[in-house]
C-alpha cells in the first residue's frame, strides 16, 4: 500500500487506529521506529526535530486518537519536504 492510500485511510478514522498500519505508514514516510522497555514506541526521522511517540495498546487494542494525530501530522510534514527538495 502506498503512503497516500495508507494516510487516507488512517485519517477518516484515527481513533480506530491500530500500532502495525500507523508504524507502516511512519515508515513510509521516513520515520524508524524504535520500541523500549516502557510502553512508548519513538518514532526517529534524521531530517526532524519532532519525534512522535506512541502509548504501544494493549494486544488488539488501538492507539490513543491523540497520538495518532501527532503522527499523521509528522508524516505529512516529512512527505510534504521531500515532494520540495525533490521539485
Amino acid at each position: 500500500m502506498n503512503f497516500e492510500r495508507l494516510f487516507a485511510k488512517l485519517s477518516a478514522n484515527p481513533a480506530k487506529v491500530r500500532l502495525r498500519p500507523l508504524t507502516k505508514l511512519m515508515e513510509l514516510a521516513g520515520f524508524r521506529a524504535e520500541f523500549g522497555r516502557g510502553d512508548m514506541a519513538i518514532f526517529t526521522h534524521p531530517d526532524s526535530v519532532v519525534l512522535p511517540m506512541v502509548r504501544k495498546p494493549s494486544r488488539f487494542g488501538y492507539v490513543e486518537q491523540a497520538y495518532v494525530l501527532q503522527c499523521l501530522n509528522a508524516a505529512q510534514d516529512m512527505k510534504l519536504r521531500e515532494e520540495r527538495t525533490d521539485a
